[in-house]
């Protein structure tokens, strides 16, 4: 790939982030909620906040009312789009390429575990399907991303599953516009991107991770191309059919590197704000250990998608943009009221879009009647 096609996962090094005064209070003794805010326009950046726990997460998006009512994320398949999960998690198959990775054989401390452990924050009994597209020959380029994409095309076709997909990767670094106007951050019409949408329109919805590109803070991987507004969040990841995931803290605080709209192909980018930084994975007492944690716009997508497999097990006529509609109405907003470039329409909230679900369920999805074949007379 060339130095302005790599795809990324999570953020790395953020040198030019000038931190924050952390507020010398016991947090040990507060709720989550009461270090939540919802008017902040606050940027945590380098250093970062202390991570939150899964215990705290679960707390934020209000899962219990859900889970209360039994629903878990159960019978619910997540297609992850990545760099492979580790056996520990639920994977129940995937898709395996010429010298790629079989599914579930990553490491413990791979990205893609990384994903698997915080969709399953919102949606513990989900299950898995792992396809390893940051891994082996030819990792992360677009002919690679579009026979993943057609392994879950296939793979629906069979079973109905994937169910929706997780995708945190994203560009650090674009070529000009003008010199490759058909290169897929700019050209909707892209095979990859049409192929994306194809899944989409299939009833599968996709989640994109934002990308860590954002201008107070960017990861240490982004090139200038493709850092700030109007270039942070593009190709796949921008589609106005795409679920696209920008990164806030525990504190609701947008996290420095979360990537800006617009978008290069849909200007109300990102849709949508969930947490990152927390010991998910990584961590103490976490399936990878280390005194690291789950960061990166790469963590938040997958516990947005973690919430969108936990309500399409409790309402299993969920479109896509039903799930889309609900997501936003029923977001946290933060800023000003309404959609902005930076934390989207808000942030998740699993409790709130359930109660509206609740209030107004899904239709049951129509199926066409087949015309009856032709009655034949039997000669005697």
């Amino acid at each position: 790939m060339t130095a302005f096609g790599q795809r990324r996962g999570s953020a790395s090094g953020c040198p030019s982030c000038s931190g924050l005064n952390l507020a010398s209070v016991d947090e040990s003794q507060l709720h989550p909620f009461d270090l939540a805010s919802t008017a902040s326009n606050r940027v945590d950046c380098r250093p970062f906040r202390p991570a939150a726990t899964v215990a705290d997460l679960r707390q934020l998006l209000a899962v219990a009312r859900v889970w209360d009512d039994g629903f878990r994320g159960q019978n619910i398949v997540v297609g992850v789009i990545d760099e492979g999960i580790n056996g520990f998690y639920p994977v129940i198959g995937g898709h395996e390429r010429t010298g790629g990775p079989r599914p579930g054989t990553a490491d413990i401390d791979s990205h893609g575990s990384m994903c698997a452990a915080d969709i399953l924050v919102a949606a513990p009994f989900a299950k898995l399907l792992d396809y390893p597209f940051l891994a082996g020959p030819d990792a992360g380029d677009s002919f690679v991303a579009l026979e993943m994409f057609n392994a879950v095309l296939d793979q629906r076709r069979i079973n109905g599953t994937p169910h929706l997909t997780n995708n945190s990767y994203g560009f650090t670094g674009l070529p000009p516009r003008a010199e490759q106007p058909n290169h897929e951050a700019y050209d909707p019409d892209h095979p990859l991107n049409r192929k994306v949408r194809e899944v989409i329109a299939s009833g599968c919805p996709c989640f994109f991770a934002a990308g860590n590109c954002g201008s107070d803070c960017p990861s240490g991987n982004c090139h200038s191309s493709a850092i700030g507004p109007n270039r942070s969040i593009s190709a796949a990841n921008s589609l106005p059919e795409s679920l696209t995931i920008a990164a806030v803290n525990s504190r609701h605080e947008r996290i420095g590197y979360s990537a800006q709209g617009p978008g290069t192909l849909h200007n109300e980018k990102p849709d949508l704000s969930a947490y990152s930084h927390f010991f998910g994975n990584m961590g103490p007492g976490r399936p990878a250990g280390g005194t690291g944690f789950d960061n990166g716009t790469s963590a938040a997508c997958p516990v947005a998608a973690g919430v969108g497999a936990l309500l399409m097990s409790a309402f299993a006529n969920l479109t896509p943009q039903r799930l889309r509609d609900v997501l936003i109405q029923t977001a946290i907003n933060l800023n000003q009221p309404g959609w902005d470039a930076e934390t989207g329409h808000g942030v998740i909230n699993a409790g709130a879009a359930y109660n509206l679900l609740r209030s107004s369920p899904p239709a049951p999805a129509v199926t066409e009647a087949k015309p009856e074949p032709p009655s034949r007379k039997r000669r005697n």
